[in-house]
């Protein structure tokens, strides 16, 4: 629940005839999104709910990622 609790609306958008949707503008600002920027879109397990990043962030997360799995995998070993 505090998930949910975290989320801001930040409007809404009609999916047009190619599929595309608008990003409402205070959220294009607030998120520093130019014209032209690369966008990944990620499903989720929750049915109707999907995830919309700035490509430049996934490798952030990957990179993240990879650290915490070099930790564990140091645990494992018994290095620290």
């Amino acid at each position: 629940m505090k998930d949910i609790e975290s989320l801001n609306f930040c409007g809404s958008g009609t999916v047009g005839s190619k599929g595309q949707i608008v990003i409402p503008k205070d959220l294009r600002d607030s998120m520093c999104i130019e014209e032209g920027e690369q966008m990944i879109f990620m499903n989720t397990p929750q049915e109707g709910v999907f995830v919309v990043m700035k490509a430049d962030r996934l490798t952030v997360i990957t990179d993240h990622l990879q650290l915490k799995l070099e930790k564990l995998k140091n645990l494992k070993e018994g290095k620290n």
